[in-house]
């Protein structure tokens, strides 16, 4: 439940049952990954209490969901493997891969935490170790097999890039609304790499266990992201698989979890870090789309370190003293 910042095993236990429901295979890798990067974390003699918190385990997990997505090992994989199933022929070599990807993840984040301090280390090891990986392995797909050049045929542009007609909205603004709502599920399943509405409705769920304010703030971050993007016109199909939502998201749900809700202050940092998430996600995906890399969370770690830097430079910003749920941070605060 950490990836989510839940410190609360039946929020984890909600997690795993999404993961399972929209994608088995995503959910095993991810499993893997967080039980390769604790048991390293073991080995290793990190801090028992982190390790405890699960704190040692969330970046193994998305490295688990990450190279099950990508399978970037899969075109090395022999071609006698097919036999053996899509699975076995498509996930052997990344499951190697996560194994020891996820267990990195454990002394890397260990060792980010200094590094970064007073800033969260948040899935900052995650995105170092993942890119590292499809980079490389991407890398070496184009020695080995180089793309063939481009015929110099020009194509009509048939992908929607800008919404031009908005009578659809005025028209049919309950129908609208509920594929926004079911964007916004995705966009939290996308947080792990599932687009899955289900799955993203079971996440928020566990969310919900831990702390009904940090379920809200995730959702409705997914949300405004989401409608974000539709407004700066962005295909609307990758909207609807939540692909403009999970950046925006962990955006606000940090927010919800580093700070005091204050009022104001605290609403505006929300819903300013939540935006500028979409923005970051224009940036960042501008950049890596070019050599076909996943941003990833790469835009979440920098907007909600841009966030987390701006408590006590800002009036009204008050950071928590120990992060826990928006509810704990608010009595916590107000006692004496």
């Amino acid at each position: 439940g950490q990836v989510v910042f839940c410190n609360h095993s039946l929020s984890g236990v909600f997690i795993a049952a999404a993961l399972m429901a929209g994608d088995p295979q995503t959910g095993v890798m991810a499993l893997l990954g967080c039980s390769s990067a604790t048991s390293v974390a073991y080995l290793a003699r990190l801090d028992r209490q982190m390790v405890s918190d699960g704190l040692a385990g969330y970046n193994g997990a998305l490295v688990g969901c990450a190279l099950a997505v990508f399978q970037p090992a899969l075109p090395f994989m022999p071609p006698a493997l097919g036999a053996l199933g899509p699975f076995s022929s498509g996930a052997l070599g990344d499951v190697l891969l996560t194994i020891v990807v996820g267990g990195l993840s454990a002394p890397v984040a260990a060792k980010l935490g200094p590094m970064m301090a007073p800033v969260p280390q948040w899935t900052v090891a995650f995105n170092l170790l993942a890119l590292t990986v499809l980079g490389g392995f991407a890398a070496g797909k184009w020695y080995t097999q180089p793309p063939p050049k481009p015929k110099p045929v020009k194509l009509p542009d048939s992908t929607p890039k800008v919404i031009k007609d908005f009578s659809f909205v005025y028209d049919h603004p309950g129908m609208f609304f509920a594929d926004l709502c079911e964007a916004a599920a995705c966009g939290v399943a996308q947080i792990f790499v599932v687009p899955d509405p289900f799955a993203g409705l079971l996440i928020t769920a566990g969310i919900f266990c831990y702390s009904p304010a940090a379920a809200g703030l995730t959702f409705a971050g997914a949300f405004l992201g989401n409608l974000s993007a539709l407004a700066l016109g962005y295909s609307y199909d990758q909207v609807q698989e939540g692909l403009w939502g999970y950046n925006a998201a962990l955006s606000c749900l940090a927010v919800g979890i580093f700070f005091v809700p204050t009022g104001l202050p605290f609403a505006a940092l929300a819903v300013g870090g939540t935006v500028m998430s979409t923005f970051a996600t224009i940036g960042v995906k501008t950049v890596l789309d070019k050599v076909d890399m996943p941003c990833l969370t790469v835009p979440f770690c920098a907007v909600a370190s841009a966030c987390f830097l701006l408590g006590g430079r800002v009036p009204g910003l008050v950071r928590a003293k120990t992060p826990h749920s928006p509810e704990v941070n608010l009595r916590a605060y107000r006692s004496p």
